[in-house]
């Protein structure tokens, strides 16, 4: 799957044991912080498979609320409730011959849990309201961000469900342990929003790369496109993308304060490193507010009294 790129062990792990499962209706269980990518594995597993030319049904359960998630995944009958004024296919039939994607399944109830239990088990459903058998042949892939395990010990997760969907069991590290495919990511985020946005900036400068390899990435690689994103909708029309382009977050980060101690040499006074350091702040403070004070010393996180005195005292 061409979105997913990288070069870590434990990624390279995955995509080499996908090769081996590909082709059977075992089920999967991707495990994962949010935003390290598990739906980019689920789809990798279908598009792979002999069902990839069938449907791939993805299905956030934490956005469904409880009382349509039934209907959402099992389908309803005319009549069945209230508003339900025609039949409607669930989810698991419109995945059959293929496969579906349980996003965050650790916020199904328990009851929808158990249900979920009979299909995997018996391969069969009723539409809510009906009372006829519905056959389905499907793939079933799901994934969380939760302990499951310990959400069985607070009765939380059935048991018998977690050993059904956890036959083969793929874990994506948070990308700040995997830091070898942060420049393959940068790399094929920079040039794919180039393209969209028909950009003519030429790089990203090796120093901006080296600040986003050490940063630890909370949200993980959603995180670090939609900063690649911002950064090329505010800077793409310059030839290069540098230090001071990059959010303050990621300037403010230890990484990159530790990139400007090791800048220091002989040559260079304390006084000297922290000037170096308050300037490249405060110069891009001031770009991001197209040189409104007032606004940049918000960002600072001081007044407009005092950043005037450091843009004096700076040359600024």
């Amino acid at each position: 799957y061409k979105e997913i790129v990288g070069n870590s062990f434990a990624l390279k792990r995955i995509l080499d044991q996908i090769e081996y499962i590909k082709n059977t209706k075992t089920s999967v269980l991707i495990t994962g912080d949010t935003g390290t990518g598990k739906e980019l594995i689920a789809r990798d597993i279908h598009l792979r498979s002999i069902r990839n030319g069938g449907p791939f049904i993805p299905v956030h359960c934490a956005s469904l609320p409880e009382s349509l998630m039934e209907s959402e995944l099992f389908g309803h009958e005319k009549g069945a409730f209230t508003g339900a004024y025609r039949m409607k296919q669930g989810c698991f039939e419109l995945a059959d011959e293929g496969s579906i994607f349980l996003d965050e399944i650790a916020e199904l109830s328990l009851l929808t849990q158990s249900k979920l239990l009979r299909v995997l088990q018996e391969g069969e459903f009723i539409r809510v309201g009906g009372t006829e058998k519905i056959r389905v042949d499907v793939r079933v892939i799901t994934a969380t961000n939760q302990n499951l395990k310990e959400m069985l010990g607070r009765k939380k997760f059935r048991e018998d469900l977690y050993y059904r969907i956890n036959v083969v069991h793929f874990h994506l590290p948070p990308l700040r342990e995997r830091s070898e495919d942060i420049p393959y990511l940068i790399d094929h985020f920079f040039l794919s929003i180039k393209k969209e946005l028909n950009l003519p900036v030429e790089e990203i400068n090796p120093e901006a790369i080296t600040i986003m390899q050490k940063y630890l990435w909370p949200g993980n690689i959603r995180e670090l496109k939609n900063v690649l994103e911002r950064v090329l909708v505010l800077h793409g029309f310059e030839k290069d993308i540098l230090p001071s382009h990059l959010p303050l977050e990621l300037l403010e980060s230890p990484s990159f304060i530790s990139l400007r101690r090791n800048d220091m040499n002989e040559e260079y006074s304390l006084q000297e490193s922290v000037n170096n350091f308050e300037r490249e702040l405060i110069e891009t403070a001031l770009e991001r507010t197209e040189g409104n004070q007032t606004q940049a010393a918000r960002l600072l996180n001081t007044t407009r009294r005092i950043l005037r005195y450091r843009v004096e005292k700076l040359k600024l």
